[in-house]
């Protein structure tokens, strides 16, 4: 009968509640040992008594008898043991970024599925050697090797994904608590100017950053991933711009920079062209100097009084250009007296020309008259 005596568990069925007579034999669960896996060996019914067997193991001694529950035993395996000829081990190696979890219940439970899925007799996991061993008949054994493969590959994965998890929440926590301890601004914008406050291919954002060491996040929607981040309610029509750095003078000093706005100035009619200049020179000047980004003159309508500057630049900038328009129109009554006398000087002169004729044009006089123009044609008012 020692053939019939099989050690695998996995060739166990689920203890039966049949009811077993003296003489039966049967096979009986013993649990794993330090010396001995978990498996069913086979037994005689001495007595019985309610749910308790006494048993006599085959080909041990009378000092092995025992007592035993219902739920240790079943009816014998009718499969029999299997020959040493069949029976195949294959080992697969362990890499190493997975031997933390090789020690897991996880990975004992997954070594358990692979058993009941392809009839191994055991599967598992050899810390000394670190791999994993599968025993049992030659092709539940390659279908054990190529699961357990499987199972390794995907845990490497996993644990690779789980680590730049881990990685990056780290990363995650330092820019929050850096964001914390830097010195913030935020400013609301118009969506209209957003292009000119970044600039062509982020060009005024990547001075801004490197001029003031700041950096800058643009948020255009109330949505709650922002609000993680201000609390500031932004208008449909607006763009909220933030801007933190170590040093709150120079955060400061970047938002100043940074935060176009539009504006409006009235300019009387007559002053128009004295204030556009020849080809629009005096302006165009005046919008250098000062630093704004676009400058608009818009004539008066029909009958009007007044025209309109419009001016798009921060506040330093809208700023400076009002002190040089100022500073320009103030000269305007001066130019417009030198501007009469010379209109004066001028009709004099074409009376003298055309009242002379060449008599004239025979002395110096032709001469000075010609420098004359030459110095209006070059002015810029």
């Amino acid at each position: 009968m020692e053939e019939r005596r099989v050690r695998w568990n996995t060739l166990s069925t689920e203890p039966s509640n049949i009811e077993y007579s003296v003489g039966d034999y049967i096979e009986v669960l013993h649990r794993a040992t330090e010396e001995e896996p978990e498996g069913w060996c086979l037994a005689k019914v001495i007595h019985k008594r309610d749910e308790f067997y006494f048993v006599h193991y085959e080909n041990y001694e009378n000092i092995y008898d025992e007592i035993v529950l219902q739920e240790q035993i079943r009816p014998v395996n009718a499969r029999g043991s299997p020959s040493l000829e069949d029976i195949r081990r294959q080992a697969i190696e362990a890499p190493s970024t997975i031997i933390d979890w090789c020690g897991t219940q996880d990975c004992e439970e997954k070594l358990n599925s692979v058993i009941s899925k392809t009839g191994v007799y055991n599967a598992s996991y050899r810390p000394i050697e670190n791999q994993f061993v599968v025993i049992g008949e030659r092709k539940p054994v390659e279908k054990a090797a190529i699961l357990v493969s499987f199972i390794i590959d995907h845990q490497c994965e996993l644990i690779q994904l789980e680590n730049e998890n881990i990685k990056m929440s780290k990363n995650i926590e330092n820019k929050r608590q850096k964001i914390k301890s830097d010195s913030v601004e935020e400013v609301l914008v118009p969506k209209e100017l957003l292009g000119l406050i970044i600039g062509k291919g982020g060009a005024n954002l990547s001075f801004v950053k490197q001029e003031y060491g700041v950096s800058i996040h643009i948020i255009e929607t109330n949505d709650e991933e922002s609000k993680e981040f201000t609390e500031t309610q932004i208008p449909e029509d607006k763009a909220l711009i933030r801007i933190y750095g170590k040093d709150a003078k120079w955060v400061k000093m970047a938002k100043s920079y940074i935060y176009l706005q539009r504006t409006s100035i009235p300019i009387e009619a007559t002053k128009i062209d004295y204030l556009k200049g020849y080809q629009n020179q005096i302006i165009n000047d005046i919008k250098e100097k000062s630093g704004c980004v676009k400058v608009f003159v818009h004539d008066p309508e029909k009958n009007g009084t007044e025209g309109l500057i419009e001016v798009i630049g921060n506040d330093d900038a809208i700023d400076s250009l009002k002190l040089l328009l100022e500073q320009h129109l103030s000269y305007f009554g001066a130019y417009q007296e030198k501007e009469d006398t010379n209109r004066e000087l001028s009709k004099q002169m074409n009376k003298i020309n055309s009242n002379y004729g060449d008599a004239f044009y025979a002395n110096e006089g032709y001469k000075n008259q010609g420098a004359t123009n030459q110095r209006r044609r070059n002015k810029k008012y």
